[in-house]
């Protein structure tokens, strides 16, 4: 298990330093001109590896805490590693965990929101393509001078 996490740390830093401008195409992103709750998350997650926090933090702060989280669950994995025994009764835990899906449900369509409200008021051309007439038009309701902005990049 401990291996597996490493490994996947190894990979996503070297993918973060081979390939910094790679983003898959989103389909909300390329409907709308707009950025969805994950648009960002790819780019944020690499920004963060790389140490470059404040970048991670502006592209999208979910990517942050999928970076915080797996680097804990890489430490208590390594912890029950070390011990030879769980740390954690995983199963109880998740179990436990589902209860608050809808929650977390809430929580990401509200984060997806701020999200949203965020990138077109700065403007930030990197997740919005101010090119397209829906994202056009939210940029005008919100008062935001678009007209030179236009993004490409999403995920």
């Amino acid at each position: 298990m401990v291996a597996a996490l490493l490994g996947c740390g190894v990979l996503l830093w070297q993918w973060a330093q081979a390939v910094p401008g790679f983003a898959p195409k989103c389909v909300f992103h390329s409907v709308t001109g707009l950025p969805c709750a994950f648009c960002g998350a790819t780019r944020s997650v690499c920004a963060a590896v790389a140490g470059e926090w404040v970048r991670a933090l502006e592209l999208n702060a979910a990517g942050v805490v999928v970076v915080v989280a797996t680097v804990l669950l890489g430490v208590i994995a390594g912890a029950e590693a070390v011990r030879g025994r769980a740390l954690v009764d995983w199963g109880s835990t998740l179990r436990r965990g589902a209860r608050f899906l809808p929650l977390a449900g809430a929580v990401l369509v509200a984060w997806w929101g701020v999200h949203l409200l965020d990138a077109v008021r700065k403007p930030n051309a990197e997740l919005v393509d101010f090119s397209n007439p829906v994202a056009r038009q939210l940029a005008e309701w919100f008062g935001v001078d678009a007209s030179g902005s236009s993004g490409e990049a999403a995920e």
